[in-house]
Formats: C-alpha cells, sequence, structure tokens
C-alpha cells in the first residue's frame, strides 16, 4: 500500500506548504502543532498501518469462524451464512475504499477516511457478534469472550493513552467517557467470571447479555478511538492557522 501511503502524504504534505508559504519572511520557528513533513508522514503511515491491522485481524476472525461453523455442521453454517457474507462484503468494501485513496482528492480523502474508520468499526461489531454467538458450549463461550476481552483491554489502553498525549486538547466530556468504558469492562469481567462458573441453566440466561455487552462495549470505545482522533485534527489545523 506504499502508492496510498505516498497519495496520503501528498495531500497532508500540500497543506503543509500551503502554510508555510504564509509566515513572514524569517521565520523559521516551528510553531507547537506546526504540520513538519515528518509529523505529515507519521500520521500517513499510522493511518495506512491501522487499516492493514484490522483487515488481516478481520480475516483472520473469518478464518476462525468459518472453521468453527464447519466443526458444527451444516446448520450452524446455514444460520450465520447470511451474516458471514455481509461481513465479506465490508471486508472488500474496505479494501476498495483503500484503493480508491490513491486517486482521491484532498476533500476526497478526508471523506473515506471517515467511511473507512465506520466500515472498520461496524465490520468489528459484526464479527465479534458473530464469534460469540456461534460458540455455543460455555466452555467455548468463556473462551471466546474472554478473547474479545483482551482486545477491549488493548483498546481501553490506547484509548487512555491517545488522551493522555493529546493532554489539554481532551474535553471534559471524553474524559468522564473513559470512566464509564473502563467501569463497564470491569462489570463485563465480573459477569463472564460467573458466567464461567455458572449452571448451566444460569448460563443461558447469562449469554445474551454478555454477547450484547462485550459487543457494545468494544463498538463504542472504536467510536470513542476515532472521535478522540477526529476531535484533535481541527485543534491541530487551528495551530498551525494561528502562528501565521
Amino acid at each position: 500500500m506504499r502508492t496510498t501511503a505516498h497519495r496520503l502524504f501528498a495531500v497532508l504534505l500540500a497543506a503543509a506548504v500551503l502554510f508555510a508559504g504564509c509566515q513572514e519572511p524569517g521565520d523559521d520557528t516551528e510553531e507547537p502543532g506546526e504540520m513538519t513533513e515528518e509529523t505529515v508522514s507519521a500520521e500517513v503511515e499510522e493511518f495506512e498501518n491501522d487499516l492493514n491491522d484490522a483487515l488481516q485481524s478481520a480475516e483472520s476472525d473469518i478464518e476462525a469462524i468459518d472453521n468453527r461453523l464447519s466443526e458444527a455442521g451444516e446448520e450452524a453454517e446455514a444460520e450465520f451464512s447470511e451474516e458471514m457474507e455481509e461481513i465479506r462484503q465490508q471486508r472488500d468494501s474496505l479494501r476498495s475504499q483503500m484503493q480508491q485513496l490513491e486517486e482521491a482528492s484532498e476533500e476526497e480523502a478526508a471523506e473515506l477516511r471517515a467511511n473507512m474508520r465506520e466500515t472498520r468499526r461496524d465490520l468489528n461489531r459484526r464479527l465479534d457478534r458473530v464469534a460469540l454467538e456461534a460458540a455455543e458450549e460455555q466452555d467455548e463461550f468463556v473462551r471466546a469472550a474472554n478473547e474479545r476481552m483482551d482486545r477491549l483491554d488493548a483498546q481501553l489502553e490506547e484509548l487512555k493513552q491517545d488522551a493522555e498525549a493529546a493532554g489539554n486538547e481532551v474535553s471534559q466530556e471524553t474524559q468522564e467517557e473513559i470512566q464509564e468504558l473502563e467501569q463497564r469492562r470491569d462489570a463485563l469481567q465480573e459477569d463472564l467470571e460467573a458466567a464461567e462458573n455458572a449452571t448451566e441453566e444460569e448460563f443461558a440466561e447469562m449469554r445474551s447479555e454478555l454477547v450484547d455487552g462485550i459487543t457494545e462495549t468494544r463498538a463504542e470505545t472504536a467510536q470513542a478511538l476515532d472521535n478522540l482522533e477526529t476531535s484533535i485534527e481541527p485543534n491541530r489545523e487551528m495551530n498551525d492557522t494561528s502562528s501565521e
């Protein structure tokens, strides 16, 4: 995907060049938040790497779910066939949008990035739900849920690190949202531990709530990560223009 990176780099670097042309002669001081060549390159590479990681993770999940459904038999495959087909379509859509970035203008690229974030979130939400719902046996479900909880922990850690790095740019609302997500994570972990030791009847009652809780908390954490990233971008642009 180096062509994509080069295209995004060119788009973002053009903005940096326009800003530089507005500076007073002899003003070589780098202001905080100024979009340097190194900053542009790092942001392009990070965006590209994040999406490639998402696609690789989706491919692994699809393969694992397909294997699990195949082992469960034709009835299980038929039950989830429509959902798995839609998941594959979303995966292909994400690939297609990445290719479109190669020819996108600056405005088109911004819209595509927003669409790709949304597609990625919905794809992961669908994969989470199918992975959990397809795990019918209690021990199998607990393993699948613990794997999703590990991913949630990684998301929350990334969210906290990004918020800390953003400093004063993070709103009080975002800080409260992070706390709420952590509390929900802790509650889910307690419920999952209870489900692991529950009777068959108790597990049957807890199962659907755990599926919904894990799936939606993961999705909302991903949304918070994307919101934090997009909310900082306008502030960075304002910092750039304020030094004119």
